[in-house]
């Protein structure tokens, strides 16, 4: 059986890589318009939580200056404890980092999340964040979080959360 020498075959003709959804350059406007848009999403929710829900569960939502930031101590997901537009609307400084952080560690939070988008302000809050021990996490914008560190979540009433195929479930 002949056998072709390596330079002998022909090379299969490398195509770039497609993104999975479209990705195009934003202006700063827009960019803040669409992220207060997810920010008001976000706030609707928490408001529209039962309050006794919301008590069983660690559910809160705080506002200062145009910045909103979650917490929810029960439900181990990166949304619910997030800082949702740190130095989108204004210009972040390391203090109000810093109170971030020492607010998500008073309640028992190990891992929050924050995001930055290209139009953050100032370009310098992903090293501020890094130099907290965040670590970036790869995304279409860059999020970070503390180190993870396993904790056990409580499990949701089932009041509010059924098992699959339970009625309400839809």
């Amino acid at each position: 059986m002949p056998s072709s020498a390596l330079s002998d075959l022909q090379s299969a003709a490398l195509s770039e890589p497609q993104p999975a959804i479209a990705i195009e350059d934003v202006s700063r406007d827009f960019s803040r318009m669409i992220e207060r848009a997810e920010v008001n999403a976000w706030l609707d929710l928490y408001r529209a939580a039962p309050a006794d829900f919301a008590a069983e569960q660690g559910l809160a939502f705080a506002e200062q200056d145009n910045l909103v930031w979650t917490t929810c101590t029960t439900i181990p997901f990166i949304h619910f404890n997030c800082a949702k537009n740190l130095g989108v609307d204004s210009a972040a400084t390391e203090s109000q980092l810093d109170a971030l952080l020492a607010h998500y560690r008073a309640a028992g939070i190990l891992r929050p999340w924050f995001y930055a988008n290209p139009h953050t302000e100032p370009s310098a809050l992903r090293c501020w964040l890094e130099a907290r021990a965040c670590s970036a996490r790869a995304a279409g914008n860059v999020s970070f979080a503390m180190p993870h560190r396993w904790r056990r979540a409580t499990v949701p009433d089932r009041r509010y959360f059924g098992r699959a195929g339970d009625a309400g479930n839809g």
